[in-house]
C-alpha cells in the first residue's frame, strides 16, 4: 500500500516540474521586449494556455498534498507549499504583464466579439482592462456563535445576498450551505424554493442581527475578563486582545447611545433573574431600553413591593360591608381616610379570595385555619403553596417579611404555625464512666413499639453512577457503617484498615472488614450530598421495621414529603447513618419537628418517622442498635489465646470451597485423547459476578474510535475489513439482550 502510494507521489512530482517548466518559460517570454513582433507573437502563443497552466497546477497539487498526508510526509507536503507560492508569483506576474501591454487571450477576444455583436446599437468601447486573478472567497460556515456572526453576516450580504446574478433558489442553497448547528436549525425545515429565501434570511437576521443581544455580548466579554496575576507579556496581550477587540466591536454596532446602554446592561446584571424577566418582558424583541426606563422599572418594583407588604399587614376588614358598597361607595357615606385606601387596593389589584373557606380574606385571618391545630395548619400552608413566614402568596426564600414568631422570636415560621413542644422527662442521674456514650433503641410497653428512623437515598458507584439503598438514622452510633453485599455490589475500593466494634454492655466485640468512602444523596434532590468513611460490617441489622404498621400512620403523615416512602414495609438496611452524619442532615430553616405518634423530623431526605407507635398486634421482638469504636487493647487473655493460634502448627487442613470445587471439576471433566494430548474444561461461575454498568463509558469510547476512524480511512478500511472477517468466522453475535456492562473493543495497529 505504502510502495503504491510513493509511486503516485513520485508521478505527481514529476508532472508538476514540467508545468512549473512552461510557466517559467512563459515569464521568461514577457521579460523580452514585447514590442518586437517575434517576441510578441512567441509570448501570445504560450500566453493563451496560462489558465490551463493554472488549473493543472492546482489540481496536481491537490493531490500530492492528499498523498503526503496519507504517507505522513511532512518534508515534501512544506516543499509543495513553497512550490506553490512560488508558481502563483510567476503566475500574477505574468498576468500583470498582460494588463501593462492591454494584451487578451484568444478565449477573452472571442468573449469580446460575441458580446460586441449581440449588442442592440454600437457603442464606443473603452479599452477593457484584465483583472488581475484574486484568491477564492470564501465565506466561513455560521454556527450560531454571536462572535463569529459579523464577519459571516458582512461576507454573505455583499457577495451572495446582493448579488443580482444570482437567483433567490440559488441563494438559499448558499444559505444553507454556510450555516450550521443552531443557526441552521432555524431554516431546516423550509423547503428549498425561491419564495422562501426572503423568509429563512429574514429570519436569521432577525435571530442573529440584534443590537441588543450584540452589545450584551460583547460587554459579558469584558466584565467576565479576570484581572491579571502578572504583568508578563502573555497576560498583557491577553488584556489588550480582549478590550480592544471588544470594545471595537461594541462601538461598531451601531446603538444610538453606547453609553447609556452600557450603563443600563451594567445596571441590568446587577438584578435578579426574576426581576430581569419582568423587565424584559415590557419591551419588544427589537427594542434597546435607556438607563432611565430600567430606573423608572425599578422604582416601580420598589413601590409595588411597598404597597403589597402594607396590605398584607393590614388589619382585619369587617365583613358585615357588602361586596357592592366598596366596589361603588357613596361619597357621604364614608370616611375619606379609611375609604380611600381600600378604593385603591381594590383597584390596582385583584380581590382577595381564602384558599381554604373561599371567603373574601386571607387566610391567616381565617377563623377555620385559627381553629386548626399546628400541625393541620402547617400541612394546609404546604398544601397550598404559602409562605411559612408570612402566610404570603410566595416561597419562604423570597419573603421579605421582618415579623418574628411571638411565641418563640423565630423568623422562620408565622406565630400559627408555632408548635408547642410537650416538656421532656428529666433522666436519672448516671455517674461517668470511662466508655463513650451509648443508645439503646427498643419497644416497650404491651400495644405499642418503637419505630427506628429510615429513609431512602442513593450512594455513588465505582462508575460514578448512584444507585438507590435504604438507610437507617441511627445519632447514637459513633460511626456510619455499610454492609459487605452493598459494597461488593458498587464495586468501591476499600481499605484494609480494623475497627474494634462493641455493642451494648460492652460484651460483645468484633471487627469491621475495612473502611470505604462513601458519598451520599437524597432520593429527590441530588444537589445535597454528604461524605463519611463507613465502616464495612457483614450485616446491620434485622430487616425493619420487625412488626406490621396500622394504617392510621401512613395516613396521618400522607400529606407530608417522607423520606422513606416505604416505612411501613419490613425491608432490608443497606447503610446506618451515625452521629458523624446525623447533625448534616438535619434541616434548621422552617419547620423541624411535628409532634405525633411517631414523631417526625425534617431531613435532607425528607421527614423521617420515629418514636411510639401503636400497633394492635403484639411481638416481642425487640430491636436495639448500638454501635461503638473500641479503642482499648484487647484483654490479656485473648492475646495469649492468638499467640498460641499463631504458634501452634494446626493440624487441621483449610481449604478454599472454590479451590476444591475447582479440582474436582478436574478430576471428573478432563479425558485424554487418543493422540496423548488432554482435553480440559473450563469451569465457570453459575452465578453472574454484580460487576456494576459501564455502559456510558463503553459508549463514549466506541463514539471516539468512530471519530478516530472517520479521520482516518486508511485504517477504516482496515478496521472494518478484520470485523467482517470476524463476523464471516462466526466471531461476533447480535446480543440477546441488552447488558449494562460492557468492554469496549480497540483497535491495535502493528507497524511492523
Amino acid at each position: 500500500m505504502s510502495s503504491t502510494d510513493q509511486e503516485k507521489l513520485e508521478k505527481f512530482l514529476k508532472r508538476r516540474e514540467k508545468i512549473f517548466a512552461r510557466m517559467q518559460s512563459l515569464f521568461d517570454s514577457s521579460a523580452l521586449d514585447l514590442k518586437i513582433k517575434e517576441n510578441l507573437a512567441a509570448f501570445l502563443v504560450r500566453y493563451d494556455r496560462i489558465e490551463s497552466h493554472y488549473a493543472d497546477f492546482d489540481a496536481v497539487q491537490e493531490e500530492i498534498f492528499l498523498i503526503c498526508q496519507k504517507l505522513s510526509d511532512s518534508t515534501t507536503q512544506k516543499s509543495s507549499v513553497a512550490q506553490g507560492i512560488a508558481f502563483e508569483d510567476l503566475y500574477y506576474k505574468v498576468k500583470a504583464c498582460a494588463m501593462i501591454n492591454n494584451l487578451k487571450t484568444s478565449q477573452e477576444k472571442l468573449a469580446e466579439m460575441a458580446s460586441t455583436s449581440t449588442a442592440a446599437t454600437p457603442s464606443v468601447s473603452t479599452p477593457p482592462v484584465a483583472s488581475p486573478r484574486l484568491p477564492k472567497l470564501e465565506i466561513p460556515v455560521f454556527h450560531g456563535d454571536l462572535h463569529e456572526w459579523p464577519n459571516f453576516f458582512g461576507l454573505f450580504d455583499s457577495t451572495i445576498d446582493k448579488n443580482k446574478s444570482l437567483s433567490n433558489t440559488e441563494k438559499f442553497q448558499y444559505l444553507k450551505t454556510f450555516l450550521g448547528g443552531p443557526a441552521l436549525s432555524l431554516i431546516e425545515s423550509l423547503p428549498l424554493s425561491g419564495a422562501n429565501y426572503t423568509i429563512a434570511y429574514k429570519t436569521v437576521v432577525e435571530r442573529y442581527q440584534n443590537k441588543r443581544n450584540l452589545g450584551a455580548f460583547y460587554l459579558n466579554k469584558l466584565f467576565s475578563f479576570r484581572p491579571l496575576s502578572s504583568d508578563s507579556l502573555e497576560n498583557l496581550r491577553k488584556h489588550y486582545d480582549c478590550f480592544n477587540t471588544n470594545f471595537s466591536a461594541y462601538g461598531a454596532i451601531g446603538l444610538r447611545e453606547p453609553a447609556d446602554y452600557f450603563a443600563m446592561h451594567l445596571a441590568l446584571r446587577a438584578l435578579d433573574t426574576n426581576t430581569r424577566q419582568r423587565f424584559e418582558a415590557e419591551f419588544s424583541l427589537n427594542e434597546v431600553p435607556t438607563f432611565q426606563q430600567l430606573m423608572l422599572f425599578v422604582q416601580k418594583q420598589c413601590h409595588i413591593r411597598e404597597i403589597s407588604q402594607d396590605t398584607e399587614q393590614m388589619p382585619q376588614i369587617s365583613h358585615h360591608r357588602k361586596p357592592a358598597a366598596s366596589s361603588h361607595p357613596h361619597p357621604n357615606s364614608m370616611r375619606p381616610t379609611r375609604n380611600n385606601l381600600v378604593s385603591t387596593t381594590q383597584q390596582n389589584f385583584p380581590s382577595v379570595s381564602c384558599p381554604l373557606c373561599k371567603e373574601g380574606h386571607r387566610l391567616f385571618q381565617c377563623s377555620a385555619f385559627h381553629a386548626m391545630e399546628p400541625t393541620k395548619r402547617y400541612e394546609t400552608v404546604k398544601l397550598h403553596k404559602k409562605c411559612f413566614n408570612c402566610l404570603g402568596n410566595h416561597v419562604m426564600s423570597e419573603c421579605r417579611s421582618v415579623s418574628r414568631c411571638s411565641k418563640c422570636q423565630s423568623s422562620s415560621h408565622h406565630t400559627l404555625l408555632h408548635f408547642t413542644k410537650p416538656p421532656a422527662p428529666q433522666p436519672p442521674s448516671v455517674p461517668p464512666g470511662p466508655s463513650p456514650a451509648t443508645t439503646l433503641t427498643c419497644h416497650t410497653g404491651e400495644k405499642s413499639t418503637v419505630l427506628l428512623a429510615t429513609a431512602q437515598a442513593r450512594i455513588q458507584d465505582a462508575c460514578g453512577h448512584f444507585q438507590p439503598i435504604r438507610l437507617l438514622i441511627d445519632p447514637g452510633s459513633q460511626i456510619s457503617c455499610i454492609s459487605a453485599s452493598v459494597v461488593q455490589k458498587l464495586g468501591l475500593k476499600c481499605s484494609s484498615s480494623r475497627t474494634n466494634i462493641s455493642g451494648i454492655g460492652n460484651e460483645h466485640t468484633f471487627q469491621s472488614r475495612g473502611n470505604v468512602l462513601c458519598r451520599l444523596t437524597p432520593a429527590q434532590v441530588s444537589s445535597l450530598e454528604v461524605t463519611t468513611e463507613a465502616v464495612i460490617l457483614s450485616k446491620i441489622s434485622s430487616d425493619l421495621p420487625s412488626v406490621s404498621l396500622p394504617s392510621s400512620v401512613r395516613e396521618q403523615y400522607s400529606s407530608i414529603c417522607l423520606a422513606d416512602t416505604d416505612f411501613h414495609k419490613s425491608g432490608k438496611i443497606d447503610f446506618l447513618l451515625g452521629a458523624d452524619l446525623y447533625p448534616h442532615i438535619l434541616i434548621t430553616k422552617g419547620p423541624t419537628i411535628i409532634q405525633g405518634e411517631p414523631v417526625a423530623i425534617n431531613t435532607i431526605f425528607g421527614w423521617v418517622l420515629m418514636g411510639k407507635v401503636p400497633v394492635s398486634d403484639f411481638c416481642e421482638t425487640k430491636n436495639s442498635l448500638f454501635v461503638r469504636t473500641v479503642d482499648s487493647e484487647p484483654p490479656l487473655d485473648t492475646l495469649i489465646k492468638r499467640f498460641w493460634e499463631v504458634e501452634e502448627v494446626s493440624s487441621q487442613k483449610f481449604e478454599n470451597p472454590e479451590n476444591v470445587k475447582c479440582e474436582q471439576y478436574y478430576q471428573d471433566t478432563t479425558v485424554r485423547e487418543p493422540d496423548g494430548r488432554y482435553n480440559v474444561c473450563l469451569p465457570f461461575k453459575e452465578q453472574q459476578p454484580a460487576v456494576g454498568s459501564t455502559r456510558d463509558i463503553a459508549l463514549k469510547r466506541f463514539l471516539s474510535l468512530e471519530s478516530r476512524l472517520h479521520k482516518q480511512p486508511q485504517l477504516f478500511h482496515e478496521y472494518k475489513k478484520f470485523m467482517d472477517e470476524y463476523l464471516e468466522l462466526g466471531h461476533l453475535s447480535v446480543a440477546s439482550h441488552p447488558s449494562p456492562y460492557l468492554v469496549p473493543h480497540h483497535c491495535v495497529i502493528k507497524e511492523s
